[in-house]
């Protein structure tokens, strides 16, 4: 190693994939070094990540049980049987923040950015944490300063322009008027620029209630919005990280089911499920004309006896290469793009997840360097020496199996 260039080494380790860079970090204290300080190679690595083939990652906070962040490998072994589960973090991970006074129904995670975790507090006079579980580093932002504050959405995004990390905050007070907007006090939309801001900035008054997301994407962040809590029309609010303005887009698809937006290799889209089936809508531009197609439409086998109906039937849905994967409360499915027909799912029983379960399809594992960007990062874990435990599972391994009997 000491043969090689400075400037070459970096430019190899930049363009290594993720994990076998992780997995260098065990050759030698030396390399573990270079992993764990050397910030600028942190940084070209981010220039490099794949933005179309993110890992889904599933969130858990429900009381009484493992609090939990895992992210599943959809690669061909998963397809014979064999899942890939990476357990990112785990309860005792959180008992560290926040001086140790960690609730797991103190925060929600809001979204994922180029491997960083958003997480926005359930009592919004909470900071906001941002975490890059990889690294085990974590950073908190001051608390947003609205008095009175009643409802907040908060999503952190990268521009690509700028080469600036902004948190974006959509707020409500009190007088806030959710089924007439117009007619109460405006919300407000502010930012904070990571590393170059103090204080959050407004940008400007908002009159419409966000619905889903948020979504982060090419240096914009997504949301559904309505303009009246009544209303079932939904609009696609576009906003653009690099010159800090919404593109808003009409007539959201929603009229027959239960709505969830997402990201896919085509980008933006939008699940809506019914009792039969699942239609996915995603926004398309041709000759500068923007609009809804509907690109797929997966048959649904009837839900047995006894499934609750208060909750969404799906968890959540993710594609990797050709594939499709479905995971409802009662059965997963995994749907072949090629085939296309009912030949191209295949059933794993027993699923036994948690209605607490939430699914973000955008996540990048990455090494980006909170204090690389402005932050004051803290380390989450105890054990420095150990980034991220990486297991293959037996075929009859089921995800709940795994949340409850893995450590790290």
């Amino acid at each position: 190693m000491e043969r090689i260039p400075e400037e070459l080494l970096l430019e190899i380790l930049s363009r290594t994939p993720t994990k076998s860079l992780l997995r260098s970090a065990c050759v030698s204290k030396a390399w573990r070094d270079i992993m764990h300080k050397d910030h600028h190679l942190r940084s070209l690595h981010c220039d490099h990540l794949p933005s179309d083939n993110p890992t889904p990652l599933f969130f858990s906070n429900r009381r009484n049980e493992n609090l939990s962040i895992i992210a599943i490998s959809l690669a061909q072994d998963y397809v014979a049987g064999k899942p890939k589960i990476w357990h990112i973090l785990k309860r005792q991970s959180f008992a560290t923040w926040n001086n140790g006074t960690w609730n797991e129904d103190d925060y929600k995670l809001a979204n994922t950015c180029n491997g960083l975790l958003c997480f926005r507090p359930n009592n919004y006079r909470q900071p906001i944490e941002i975490c890059n579980p990889l690294c085990a580093e974590y950073s908190t932002l001051p608390a947003y300063p609205m008095q009175d504050i009643f409802s907040c959405s908060v999503g952190l995004g990268f521009s690509p322009s700028t080469k600036e990390y902004k948190v974006v905050v959509i707020a409500k007070d009190h007088g806030y008027n959710f089924s007439l907007p117009e007619e109460g006090s405006p919300g407000k939309l502010s930012i904070r620029t990571l590393g170059a801001e103090e204080s959050w900035r407004d940008v400007g008054d908002i009159y419409f209630n966000t619905r889903h997301g948020p979504i982060y994407i090419d240096g914009k962040i997504h949301w559904t919005i309505s303009y009246a809590n009544s209303s079932t029309a939904l609009h696609l609010l576009s906003f653009d990280l690099g010159t800090e303005e919404g593109k808003v887009i009409d007539n959201v698809p929603n009229n027959d089911g239960q709505l969830q937006l997402t990201q896919l290799k085509e980008g933006i889209s939008v699940i809506v499920t019914s009792e039969s089936d699942i239609k996915i809508w995603t926004l398309k531009e041709y000759h500068n004309i923007i609009s809804w197609e509907r690109t797929h439409i997966i048959e649904l086998p009837r839900a047995p006896a006894g499934t609750p109906s208060r909750f969404p039937r799906l968890v959540g849905l993710w594609q990797r290469d050709d594939a499709l994967q479905v995971w409802l409360h009662d059965v997963m499915i995994l749907y072949d793009e090629a085939k296309n027909s009912e030949e191209g799912c295949k059933m794993y029983e027993e699923p036994a997840v948690s209605s607490t379960w939430r699914l973000h399809t955008s996540y990048v594992p990455s090494l980006v360097p909170l204090k690389r960007i402005g932050c004051e990062s803290k380390k989450v874990f105890a054990d420095q020496n150990h980034l991220i435990q990486h297991e293959e599972l037996p075929p009859n391994c089921t995800p709940k199996r795994v949340v409850i009997e893995l450590n790290l």
